[in-house]
């Protein structure tokens, strides 16, 4: 099915990168609805934005089934989070959903199995971290310059227009680096993911969040896995 994407990510000058982003609508369907994943996870879970205004975070049925044991399921179905498109933030202006990702999380070696087509946002200073923000304007808002470019100084990493007219924003600026404690607990991996656990040092954690205006908030974080009796996790302060 064709489709309309931006792939982005963070990388420093020493060759390493954050995780890879995508975020996309399809094409020539009727339909005007976006999605947005962390590439490494694509298959498994992704944010949807319908054009109906119900909005979800969930799993991939399929996956859900062959990759999840019953007993280590968040919840009873497949979604983790279901919300409503909260009020427009300035008339035809909605903030869909916020991206953080702190300088301690750009630690993956660049390869060559990057997509070409991906945008970099040069990583933020030591205790910083990049907010990547995603809006949506209507079709009768009138501004030609990218939501917060001058109220909040944001920089632009790229947009498209989806079939229902509105258009999708994806800017991003540099702001303090949140404070997170530093969490331990015992892992709980998909069917086939101790052996993926095994054979990479470079783990992941999205942490799921909401914000006062309503929208979504999602962290990438650094997690240290300790292979001892039992299969331990712990997170770092993000």
């Amino acid at each position: 099915m064709p489709n309309t994407s931006i792939r982005f990510g963070l990388k420093n000058n020493l060759n390493k990168r954050s995780s890879i982003w995508k975020c996309w609508t399809s094409v020539g369907t009727g339909k005007s609805d976006v999605y947005i994943t962390n590439r490494a996870i694509g298959k498994a879970l992704k944010v949807s934005l319908h054009q109906s205004g119900s909005w979800h975070i969930a799993f991939d049925s399929n996956f859900l089934k062959k990759e999840v044991l019953y007993e280590s399921r968040l919840t009873s179905n497949r979604f983790v989070d279901k919300w409503l498109k909260p009020p427009e933030i300035c008339a035809g202006c909605t903030l869909a959903l916020r991206i953080i990702i702190p300088e301690d999380a750009v630690n993956i070696p660049i390869s060559n199995k990057v997509p070409y087509s991906t945008v970099w946002i040069t990583a933020p200073p030591t205790g910083k971290a990049i907010e990547i923000v995603l809006l949506f304007t209507a079709p009768h808002s009138n501004s030609s310059r990218w939501p917060g470019r001058d109220s909040m100084g944001t920089h632009l990493l790229g947009s498209f227009q989806i079939e229902n007219g509105y258009r999708l924003w994806i800017v991003h600026y540099v702001i303090d680096k949140p404070i997170i404690d530093t969490k331990w607990g015992t892992v709980t991996y998909f069917k086939s993911g101790k052996a993926v656990v095994q054979q990479s040092r470079n783990h992941r954690e999205i942490i799921f969040s909401q914000a006062k205006d309503g929208s979504r908030i999602l962290f990438e974080c650094n997690v240290e896995i300790h292979q001892n009796r039992e299969l331990e996790i712990k997170r770092h302060s993000a």
